[in-house]
C-alpha cells in the first residue's frame, strides 16, 4: 500500500486555478434565456454542472444553456473537505481505486475521462511510479482530480452551454410565478428556470451543551470547528491539556493538525512507528465520544463486493414487494445478523487448511464445523462488535489493545484476524439496506433507531481511517500524548472563573481538566434551527414542511422520490439536504442516492415538452 501525496501535481493544480478564475463571474449578460442554478459547489455540485452538461449537449445540441454555479468560496468542485491546500497527512478513507468523477451513462461531453488511479498514473510530473488501486491518497489530491476534472468539463463545452462560477454564500430562494430567484448578502440573481441545493455538510449544533460552550468559553479556548486544520498555528497549544469531543474520522485530522500539523514527525519502521515531537503540541491529548471507543482502522483494497449469504438482492427485493413499512427489529435485523456470523466463520475456517467450504454451505453447517474442529469456537457476536460493553474497554492500555488488533490483526489470535475482516461486512450490506431505508420504508420507530444508533455504530467499525493514520494515532497513545482515560457519555462542563473545561464518565477515576476544548463532530441534520439559511428561508416563507414518519421527524424537507421538493417548482436537492429521506449521502459518490441524473433528465424533458424553454424575465443576472 502506497500514499499519494499532491506534491507531483503541483502543475496540474495550477492549471486547475487558472480555468477556475477565468469561469469566475463577471459579466451580467445572459447568455440563454433558459438558466439553471447549482447552490454548492463541492464534488456534488460539480456532478451537477457534469452531467446536465452532458445530457444538454447530447439532446439539445443546438439550443443555449447558462448554468450558474454558487458556492460559499473559489474552492469548487473540492469544497471544504478536499481543498487543494490543505496538508497532505489528511488522507481520505477509503482506497483510491474506489474514486470516479465520471459515470458510464451513455451522455458524455468529456472524452478524455480519467478515474483518480489513472489520473495519477498518468498526470503524475516525475513519472515512473504506478498506483494501484488499494492505494490511498491526501485528500489534497483528491482536491486536485476534483478541480481537473471540473476544468475538464469547461474546457469541452460547446458555444451553446455556458457556465459561470460565482463565489458567495447563497443565503434564500424566492419563487414569481415559474421563475426562480437567489440571494447572497445585498446581491441577488434572477430568472433561474431549475435550481438543485447541494450544500452538503453546512449544519450548526444547536443542542444546549454546544450553546453554552460558546457562550461561557474564552476566545480561543473552545474551538467549534477544525478546518482548516492550519488554523492550529496560530493558537498556542505547547505544554496544555486539550479535550477532544468525538473520535471519528474528524479526530483523527484534528490530532494529526495537533501534532504533525504543528512540526512534530513521524519515524517508521516495518513494524512500529515512534512519534517524534516538536514542542508546540499539546501536552495531553484527551478525546471523548459517546461510545469511548475509537473506529476501527480501514483495511486497504475494495471490499464491497463481498459475496452475501442473508443479506441479497433477493431478500431486499422480497421486502420492497410487500409494500409494508419495514420493522428493523423484526424484519431486517436478524438477516444482518445472520451475515455477519456466516461470513466471520467462513473467514475463520478459511484459516485452516482443507476447511473452505463451498459458497452452498449454510450458517449452521458452517459454525458446526467450526465446532467440531475447534472446540472453544465462539460463533460472533454482532451486537458486541459494534459496542463491546466490557468496561475493561475504556482503560488506556485496553483501548491501545483494541487499536492494535485493528492496525496490525495478524499479531493476534485466529478469532481476531477473522474478527477484523468483519469491517467490510456493513459495506457489502449498505447497497441492499440504502434501498430498504429510502422514502420512508422504515416505520418510524425503526427509522429513528436507525439515526440514532445503529447507523453510527456501523459507520465506527466500517468506515475508519487507514491504517497508516491509525498507526500515526497508536503511536501518540504509546507516547502518552493521547490518553483514553475519560470513558463513554462523559459529563462536560467550563468553569466560568478558571475558563476550565472539567469532564468525567462514570467509568474514569477522577474528573479531567482541560485549558482547550476542541469540537471534532460533524453537525447533522436536527431541525430547521440547525439549518444554514437559505433552508429556514424556505421553511419559513413557503411553510415548507419537515418530512414526518410517523411519530420521527429526521428534519428533512418533505421530498418526492427524484429529490425535488413537493410543494415548490423547480427545486431540487442533492446529497447530505437529502438524508433523512435517503440514508447518508458521501460527497464523493456518483452513485449513492443519485438524484443528479433524473434531475439532468427532468430538465431536457421539460425544456422539449413544456413553455419552460422561454423565459420572458430572462433579461439580466441582477
Amino acid at each position: 500500500m502506497k500514499i499519494w501525496s499532491k506534491q507531483a501535481f503541483s502543475k496540474i493544480n495550477r492549471r486547475n486555478q487558472e480555468i477556475l478564475q477565468e469561469n469566475l463571474f463577471k459579466e451580467m449578460k445572459p447568455t440563454s434565456s433558459f438558466r439553471v442554478g447549482i447552490v454548492g459547489g463541492g464534488p456534488k455540485g460539480a456532478y451537477a454542472i457534469e452531467r446536465l452538461a452532458s445530457f444538454w449537449h447530447s439532446h439539445l445540441p443546438d439550443e443555449k444553456l447558462e448554468i450558474i454555479c454558487f458556492n460559499n468560496n473559489e474552492h469548487f468542485a473540492s469544497g471544504p473537505n478536499y481543498l487543494p491546500e490543505q496538508p497532505d497527512y489528511l488522507l481520505i478513507n477509503y482506497s483510491l481505486g474506489n474514486v470516479n468523477f465520471w459515470t458510464e451513462e451513455p451522455e458524455q461531453l468529456v472524452k478524455d475521462r480519467v478515474s483518480l488511479l489513472d489520473f495519477i498514473n498518468k498526470y503524475q510530473e516525475k513519472g515512473g511510479l504506478v498506483a494501484h488501486p488499494e492505494d490511498f491518497c491526501s485528500r489534497a489530491l483528491t482536491g486536485i482530480y476534483l478541480q481537473f476534472c471540473l476544468c475538464q468539463v469547461i474546457s469541452s463545452l460547446p458555444d451553446t452551454i455556458s457556465v459561470k462560477l460565482v463565489p458567495g454564500a447563497i443565503t434564500s430562494l424566492d419563487i414569481d410565478g415559474e421563475v426562480l430567484s437567489l440571494s447572497s448578502g445585498n446581491r441577488e440573481f434572477h430568472s433561474f428556470t431549475e435550481v438543485i441545493l447541494c450544500t452538503g455538510h453546512s449544519y450548526s449544533f444547536q443542542d444546549e451543551l454546544s450553546k453554552k460552550l460558546k457562550s461561557d468559553a474564552a476566545d480561543n479556548s473552545y474551538l467549534e470547528h477544525i478546518y482548516p486544520v492550519t488554523r492550529f498555528r496560530r493558537i498556542d497549544f505547547a505544554g496544555k491539556d486539550v479535550l477532544i469531543q468525538g473520535m471519528g474520522l474528524t479526530f483523527v485530522d484534528a490530532v494529526l493538525g495537533l501534532t504533525e500539523g504543528l512540526g512534530g514527525r513521524f519515524e517508521s519502521s516495518e513494524n512500529s512507528m515512534t512519534y517524534i515531537p516538536s514542542g508546540l503540541e499539546p501536552a495531553t491529548i484527551y478525546p471523548f465520544s459517546r461510545s469511548g471507543l475509537p473506529m476501527l482502522a480501514r483495511k486497504a483494497g475494495g471490499s464491497e463486493n463481498l459475496p452475501l449469504k442473508y443479506f441479497t438482492d433477493s431478500f431486499v427485493e422480497k421486502l420492497l414487494e410487500s409494500g409494508n413499512k419495514l420493522d428493523f427489529n423484526a424484519d431486517i435485523y436478524p438477516n444482518i445478523e445472520n451475515e455477519y456470523r456466516y461470513q466471520f466463520a467462513k473467514k475463520y475456517l478459511n484459516q485452516y487448511d482443507g476447511l473452505l467450504q463451498s459458497a452452498d454451505s449454510s450458517l449452521e453447517e458452517l459454525e458446526d464445523l467450526a465446532h467440531s474442529v475447534i472446540p472453544d469456537f465462539v460463533p460472533f457476536d454482532l451486537e458486541k462488535f459494534l459496542l463491546p460493553t466490557n468496561t475493561s474497554k475504556f482503560d488506556h492500555n485496553a483501548i491501545l489493545e483494541y487499536i492494535k488488533q485493528s492496525i496490525a490483526p495478524d499479531r493476534f489470535s485466529t478469532e481476531n484476524q477473522s474478527t477484523q475482516e468483519m469491517s467490510a461486512v456493513w459495506r457489502a450490506i449498505y447497497p441492499g439496506f440504502r434501498k430498504l431505508y429510502n422514502f420512508g420504508g422504515l416505520s418510524g420507530k425503526s427509522q429513528e433507531q436507525v439515526d440514532q444508533i445503529y447507523f453510527g455504530r456501523f459507520q465506527r467499525v466500517s468506515y475508519g481511517p487507514p491504517i497508516w493514520n491509525m498507526r500515526k494515532i497508536y503511536a501518540l497513545a504509546e507516547a502518552d500524548i493521547i490518553r483514553f482515560d475519560i470513558g463513554p457519555a462523559p459529563k462536560l462542563d467550563v468553569d466560568r472563573k478558571t475558563q476550565m473545561f472539567n469532564i468525567k464518565s462514570k467509568d474514569s477515576l477522577k474528573p479531567i481538566k482541560g485549558e482547550i476544548l476542541i469540537n471534532a463532530r460533524i453537525a447533522k441534520m436536527a431541525d430547521f434551527n440547525s439549518q444554514p439559511p437559505i433552508y429556514k428561508h424556505l421553511h419559513e416563507k413557503y411553510r415548507i414542511g419537515a418530512y414526518q414518519n410517523g411519530n420521527y421527524s429526521p428534519g428533512c424537507f418533505k421530498l418526492d422520490k427524484e429529490g425535488a421538493l413537493l410543494n415548490l417548482k423547480g427545486v431540487t436537492l442533492n446529497g447530505t439536504p437529502t438524508e433523512g429521506w435517503t440514508l447518508d449521502n458521501e460527497s464523493l459518490s456518483r452513485t449513492n442516492n443519485n438524484f443528479i441524473t433524473p434531475w439532468a433528465k427532468k430538465i431536457i424533458t421539460n425544456y422539449v415538452n413544456t413553455s419552460s424553454q422561454i423565459n420572458p424575465y430572462c433579461s439580466s443576472m441582477d
